[in-house]
């Protein structure tokens, strides 16, 4: 079973525009459609829902609201739309946790 990371405010994430090129009303310099932007969480929704401010490619901060949060191995990434994983740094250390605290 995969384990779900909660968001807190502070925590890096990876924002991926999938498709979108404008947040808010800034337009979004993405360089390398495959690489992901820098993202800090600001505000938290619930496990599944953040707000993030944003770097693009080129260095420009962006507020994002509402982004989903996809928890890898839980559900896949919406289409069309942008979304944030955890990097995966981040998901290895809470498997290693999670598997540190089923074995005690």
């Amino acid at each position: 079973m995969a384990h779900i990371i909660p968001p807190t405010i502070g925590r890096k994430v990876w924002f991926r525009p999938n498709g979108v090129n404008v947040i808010g009303n800034k337009i979004v310099q993405i360089f390398d459609e495959g690489q992901p932007m820098d993202a800090t969480v600001v505000c938290v929704s619930d496990p599944w829902t953040v707000n993030l401010l944003v770097v693009d490619h080129a260095g420009v901060s962006h507020a994002a609201a509402n982004v989903m949060l996809v928890q890898v191995g839980v559900e896949p990434p919406p289409e069309g739309s942008c979304y944030c994983e955890w990097m995966p740094y981040q998901v290895g250390q809470a498997r290693s946790q999670a598997a540190a605290g089923s074995a005690s």
